[in-house]
Order: C-alpha cells, then sequence, then structure tokens
C-alpha cells in the first residue's frame, strides 16, 4: 500500500445539509495524493449514507464509524492516530476549501522547512454561501509574530491548518478536556517547539450560522482557554512565573466569570474569578479592561435588564474595591444613557428625562455629547 503525503481528517455529526459541498471541496483539490479520514460521530440524519457512497466511489476517503457520539476532540483524534500521511490536513463538515489550498500549503511547506503548523487567511460565509465581509477576525500570518499574538488570543483557524506529522508525534493530540478550546492549546503545545504561519491568501471559507454558541458553551469555551494559556505560561517560565506573565490568562479567567454569572453558574462564575484574582491579585484595578468586558457581554440587553445585571455583578460576584466604584458609575451610566437614546422619541418624556439625568449624574462627561446637547437645548426653550 502506497503512503499518502496529507492525511485529512474531519469529524462529522449530521452533517446535512452542508456535508456534500465539504468533502467536494476536499475530493476536488488541484493536489491528489491524499487520504481522506472522516470520522462518523454517531450520526443520525443522511450522514451515514452519505459518506459510504463517497467511499465507493472514491479509494481516497476512509470512514471510521463511531457507535456513538463521543465529541468532536476525541473523535479527531481517532483520526489522528489513524493518519499515516507525512502532513495531516484538518477540514470541518460545513466548511469549504478552495481547489488549490492543499498545493500551495505544501508549496509553503517546501521553502519553510523550519514551519511545522500553516493555517491559511479564512473567508466568512453565511448559511446561503453568501460572503460576510463585517467579520472582525484577527488575522496574523508572519511566525515572528505568531507566538506572541497566540499567548492573547488565538489567530489561527482550526479547519484551515495543515501540520506536519511529526510535530504531532512530539507534541500529541487535543487534550479533549479542554474543548471547546482543544485547537487553541494544541497550537500554543506546538508554538513551543516549532514556526507557525498563516498563509495571506484566503484559502478556507468558513461558515458561521445564525444560531449563536450557547451561553453554556460560551463560558466553558473562556475558561479552558484561559486554563490552556494558564498551562502555556507554566510550562514556558514554570509554576511560580511572575504575576505579569499570567495577566492574559487573568483577564480570560475574569471574562469566564462575568458570562458564567450572566447567563450559566453563578458558582463556577465565583470559581473563575478565584482563578482570576490568584493568578493575578492587581487585575480589578485595570478599570478599562474590566469596564470593556463587562460592557461587552451586556451589551446584548435590553438596557433595564443590563442595568439589574450590572448591578448584580458589582454586589454579588465583585468584591467591594474603591477602584471599582468609577467602573460601576460609568456602566450602569452608559445604560441609562442607552435607554435614554432609545426612548428619545417616546411620549413618555418624564421617563425619558429621568433616564438622562441619572446618565449625567453617573458620568457628568455625557453633557459634551452632542445629541444631549441639542436635546437639552431643544427642551428647555420650550
Amino acid at each position: 500500500m502506497v503512503t499518502p503525503k496529507v492525511s485529512v481528517v474531519m469529524s462529522v455529526y449530521n452533517g446535512m445539509p452542508y456535508l456534500h459541498d465539504a468533502v467536494e471541496s476536499i475530493l476536488n483539490q488541484t493536489f491528489h495524493d491524499f487520504e481522506f479520514i472522516i470520522i462518523d460521530d454517531g450520526s443520525t440524519d443522511g450522514t451515514s449514507q452519505l459518506l459510504v457512497d463517497y467511499a465507493s466511489r472514491d479509494h481516497r476517503v476512509v470512514i471510521i464509524e463511531n457507535d456513538e457520539n463521543i465529541g468532536y476532540s476525541r473523535s479527531l483524534n481517532k483520526g489522528f492516530a489513524r493518519a499515516c500521511g507525512s502532513y495531516i490536513a484538518r477540514q470541518d463538515a460545513d466548511d469549504i476549501s478552495l481547489p488549490d489550498r492543499f498545493e500551495k500549503q505544501l508549496a509553503y511547506f517546501d521553502r519553510h522547512p523550519d514551519v511545522g503548523l500553516l493555517g491559511t487567511r479564512p473567508i466568512f460565509i453565511d448559511e446561503n454561501d453568501e460572503i460576510i465581509q463585517d467579520s472582525k477576525y484577527i488575522f496574523v500570518s508572519q511566525p515572528e509574530d505568531i507566538p506572541r499574538r497566540l499567548m492573547d488570543n488565538n489567530c489561527i483557524h482550526h479547519g484551515s491548518i495543515m501540520v506536519r506529522k511529526e510535530i504531532i508525534d512530539q507534541v500529541g493530540f487535543y487534550k479533549v478536556e479542554l474543548e471547546p478550546s482543544e485547537d487553541y492549546d494544541l497550537w500554543l503545545r506546538i508554538s513551543e517547539i516549532s514556526k507557525i504561519a498563516n498563509l495571506e491568501e484566503g484559502l478556507y471559507k468558513y461558515r458561521e450560522h445564525k444560531q449563536s454558541i450557547s451561553s453554556k458553551k460560551r463560558t466553558i469555551q473562556m475558561r479552558n482557554k484561559a486554563i490552556a494559556l494558564e498551562s502555556a505560561v507554566i510550562r514556558r517560565y514554570g509554576p511560580h512565573a511572575s504575576e505579569t506573565e499570567f495577566k492574559n490568562a487573568s483577564r480570560d479567567y475574569f471574562r469566564a466569570a462575568i458570562i458564567g454569572f450572566i447567563s450559566f453558574s453563578k458558582e463556577d462564575a465565583r470559581d473563575s474569578l478565584e482563578k482570576c484574582l490568584t493568578l493575578y491579585p492587581k487585575f480589578l484595578e485595570q478599570r478599562d479592561l474590566v469596564y470593556d468586558i463587562i460592557r461587552k457581554y451586556t451589551l446584548d440587553k435590553d438596557p433595564n435588564e443590563a442595568i439589574t445585571l450590572i448591578q448584580e455583578i458589582f454586589s454579588s460576584l465583585l468584591p467591594e474595591k474603591a477602584s471599582l466604584s468609577k467602573v460601576y458609575a460609568r456602566l450602569l451610566s452608559d445604560k441609562y444613557i442607552d435607554f435614554f437614546f432609545q426612548e428619545i422619541n417616546s411620549p413618555d418624556t418624564k421617563q425619558t428625562r429621568q433616564s438622562l439625568m441619572k446618565g449625567i449624574r453617573l458620568n457628568p462627561r455625557w453633557l459634551l455629547n452632542r445629541g444631549i446637547i441639542s436635546y437639552l437645548l431643544k427642551h428647555s426653550l420650550r
């Protein structure tokens, strides 16, 4: 049996209706020397039959069937263990690889033997294959920039990567206990023994779905990201690394605390906050960062609901600190002003004015806002 150069690994659970396009995008690559290992993770829709049909027509398709749903990371690890190519490429079951993705990634590896893992710029698409133009994804391509960026946030798009198998053999597979941040942890471990890069060209279409990630999963994802960062710091600097080395992990524990407190588990939130302050006791003195995080996770709430949440966060989660009083006032002020602008044309002018006055009392800087100046001038002349 001839060993393929690349092993493509994909896990799928109930992949209809996007699975066909995902599989086709791999089978139609301009580079042909690969095996396509697809782990069917206990699907109950038409996924299994579609994969059997592909395997009967193309010898490169190798199906691994799980008797029951065991999860994404465990399934991918089964695929990695089965892979026999010199390179392992990833593909997700609802995304699309452009035809020359593998060809260009392999050419880059040939030119850069010191690079062990290579991603590409992602192209974000919606459920109808339309390109999403306003993505906030932060892209970094150069190997010299990626290690520093990785110690802050994930800048490698999971589905787009190709990695030398010898690198995976050295660092091991995904840590399933860190799902859904298992990829971030793996990139951190790889970055400690090899260079990582991204191709500037967009060669991978990532599908964003309307159904947003659940609050519970977002909490777990952020907490596991913090755990991955904390572990990376300990590996690199030892368990007694300086507090400043843990600042970013501390920040992510705080994010997990706020997300969890708002929508998942107050007990877990308190645990995450304790981890935050253990790693970096001065974290709450970073008032602008504390403000930005709490505002971000209350931004999509109705102003009245957000006001209640902010009050609960400061009364039931965060410790009483003088340094937080201005943060509290600023956050509440923002929400009162949000309500004011939302109801500015409402016939209930009394409530609108009350919200405005509360916002200004908590943060007088709103008096410099043009919209508020215009409103006050207009209504004072009546």
